[in-house]
């Protein structure tokens, strides 16, 4: 889930003033009723958003594990988390447009967290993305094709399995390892509890 200050309008619409808002950043977390399973990354450029620094705040408080991203390696942001990741980009091209340099690297950051944090999920098994959701022809394709591939049949036998498990790739890569039926292979990989490596 992701929390912007100004809320999802801010997306398209700047909304000055919002990242400043102390009052917003606590409520937004409060709203979320994030607890200790969970984990809150807080990003900033600067590492001095007010937005921000009240959220992690906020997060901790309710026994939330937090991480900051901050492109200023000697910020509030980064002394007041659990996992502090400094990404010092140095000045901008254009001074103030953290959109370029910070922007960036920020984003490459975030790719590295939420990549590293499908495989310890268990969504993805040997660099395949088993959780696809097969929403397209691309898709469908995809999944078929790492049904074929990881349960060992036919791109026929794969598209057969896909739809008796219900476009659920994992299912369908036990049912053609297995030779069982979709509701076994969910009792099975139940017991893994949805990790395909594990079950494998």
């Amino acid at each position: 889930q992701g929390i912007i200050a100004g809320g999802e309008t801010a997306i398209a619409d700047a909304e000055e003033g919002a990242e400043d808002d102390r009052i917003a950043g606590k409520a937004a977390i409060q709203n979320k009723k994030v607890d200790r399973r969970d984990a809150v990354v807080g990003i900033s450029a600067s590492g001095t958003t007010p937005f921000v620094l009240a959220a992690l705040e906020t997060a901790r408080e309710q026994g939330t594990g937090t991480i900051g991203l901050a492109c200023n390696e000697h910020s509030p942001l980064l002394e007041n988390v659990d996992v502090a990741i400094g990404v010092p980009v140095g000045p901008e091209v254009l001074a103030g447009s953290t959109r370029l340099k910070a922007g960036t690297a920020q984003k490459m950051v975030l790719n590295m967290l939420s990549t590293a944090t499908m495989v310890g999920l268990g969504k993805v098994y040997k660099n395949r993305m088993v959780e696809v959701q097969a929403t397209n022809k691309k898709l469908v394709k995809r999944a078929e094709e790492m049904v074929a591939e990881l349960g060992g049949v036919s791109h026929q036998t794969a598209s057969d399995l896909l739809n008796q498990s219900g476009n659920r790739v994992k299912i369908a890569i036990v049912m053609a390892r297995l030779g069982v039926s979709s509701d076994e292979a969910v009792k099975r990989l139940q017991a893994s509890r949805g990790n395909l490596a594990k079950f494998l």
